[in-house]
């Protein structure tokens, strides 16, 4: 646990030097450059290891306090010692349940997956519910993702069968689509649906 704080910090100190460097240099050698310097320097050197980069990134992904916590204590940090440091994560900004709740949604929604899908997979990160509303207004647009999924389904041609029209419409309702957006992007792929709601 330390471990991976120790990296963030290090990538941090690297990126405040480059920083650095930009001012003083009044931005001839950018910031980005010189971090990157830093980093190749580094490494060549074998005072970095080669996965610092996935360790700081560890320590930066958006994850609620809980998670965290559940993770320090599988390395063994103590009860208080791991609600300390997602306390303090949290004062920090790195931890944030909306901007959590937005993630999720933004990764299952461009996945392919409708509103309900996304309810559940809020409500099984634990994330408040007060916070899905806002959250789910950064969903992608449910036509859009359907049409995607007939096309790919039927490769662009209608089906004559009934039954894939069935098989098709209960796959989206699985996905977590609403059955009056299954039922408008059918028509607008040029199939009706049985109505069996």
């Amino acid at each position: 646990m330390f471990d991976m704080l120790l990296w963030f910090a290090v990538v941090m100190v690297l990126f405040a030097v480059g920083d650095v460097v930009a001012k003083l240099t009044k931005a001839r050698i950018s910031s980005v450059f010189a971090t990157l310097m830093l980093f190749l320097i580094l490494f060549v050197a074998g005072v970095l290891p080669a996965d610092i980069i996935e360790k700081a990134e560890a320590a930066m992904d958006q994850k609620k306090a809980e998670e965290l916590e559940q993770k320090l204590r599988s390395w063994e940090a103590g009860e208080e010692e791991a609600a300390a440091i997602a306390d303090r994560m949290e004062e920090l900004g790195f931890l944030n349940d909306a901007a959590y709740a937005a993630q999720v949604v933004r990764y299952y929604s461009a996945k392919g997956y409708g509103e309900r899908k996304l309810r559940d997979e809020l409500y099984r990160r634990g994330i408040p519910r007060e916070l899905w509303d806002e959250a789910l207004e950064g969903a992608a647009d449910p036509s859009a993702a359907i049409e995607e999924f007939l096309r790919k389904k039927w490769r662009g041609t209608l089906p004559d069968d009934p039954r894939e029209l069935k098989k098709a419409s209960d796959a989206l309702a699985r996905r977590g689509y609403s059955w009056s957006d299954i039922v408008e992007g059918l028509r607008r792929y040029g199939a009706e649906a049985e109505s069996d709601e």
